[in-house]
């Protein structure tokens, strides 16, 4: 690989991960790759989606996502991937020592308050919805057995975990400090956005994926951001379902081995 700055994000769901990653992308001179290895493992020919049916991608094997990962940028530019923790589970030693290695959590609380929300709008069938709620917490799981794979290979002595809280309440120190760490350019560009109806042409990103996400407004809000406005919201509200607050408890002991890794940011 080149000297270029390359910066991973490892996410769970609905963790703010995509509002964060438009304003990296703000920054400018950078190469978004938007969960290409969540297509592969949703949408690819080496598919672990179990019950749902999806149409499939042949282009997102992993294999021509590691290709696009490190391939050649022009001069001074970065690139940055955004994705989920769990569609790398079992393929850790694959993964590029080249990346930054970054991580962002979230509260399983407002995780799921989120996806219950989402999915009051959506006409997912009740096979996708139960296996949601069975994986759920193995992509909390994952964050922490990916954490420990960097650390213990040697990847990196330290790595920058943000909170979904931190970012919502002080955007701009949080951008601020993840740009110094990881060798990104800061910009106050980064803290206004354009209104979009979709996935920008320019992101790298699964074509199946932009039009799954658009059917199921996922992204909707992320997208339509303009800027982030500081947030002190607890996420409270009426109480869940019961097969809800059961995925919560499970979700809850490995966000919590993360919470305790955080990285603290001060006002």
């Amino acid at each position: 690989m080149s000297n270029t700055v390359r910066v991973a994000l490892w996410c769970c769901q609905r963790s703010l991960s995509t509002l964060f990653e438009r304003c990296i992308a703000a920054g400018g001179d950078i190469e978004i790759f938007h969960e290409v290895y969540l297509a592969a493992y949703r949408f690819g020919p080496q598919h672990r989606q179990e019950n749902a049916t999806f149409e499939t991608d042949d282009n997102y094997t992993y294999e021509n996502v590691h290709k696009m990962l490190s391939q050649k940028f022009p001069l001074g530019r970065a690139a940055f991937i955004k994705d989920m923790a769990f569609a790398v589970e079992g393929r850790f030693p694959e993964l590029s020592s080249e990346f930054c290695h970054t991580f962002l959590i979230r509260s399983p609380q407002k995780v799921i308050r989120s996806y219950v929300k989402l999915l009051q709008g959506c006409n997912f069938d009740e096979n996708y919805v139960s296996e949601l709620r069975q994986k759920l917490p193995n992509s909390f799981k994952q964050q922490c057995l990916l954490y420990d794979y960097f650390i213990e290979h040697g990847y990196q002595s330290n790595m920058i975990v943000i909170d979904a809280d931190d970012f919502a309440a002080m955007p701009e120190i949080v951008l601020r400090r993840y740009c110094q760490e990881t060798g990104l350019t800061f910009g106050g560009c980064m803290l206004r956005c354009e209104s979009l109806d979709s996935i920008p042409e320019d992101w790298h990103c699964s074509e199946v994926l932009k039009k799954a996400t658009k059917a199921s407004g996922s992204h909707e809000r992320a997208l339509r951001s303009t800027g982030i406005e500081p947030s002190t919201s607890t996420g409270k509200g009426p109480d869940l379902p019961i097969v809800w607050q059961k995925c919560v408890d499970e979700c809850e002991q490995f966000y919590r081995i993360m919470f305790e890794r955080r990285t603290i940011f001060k006002e």
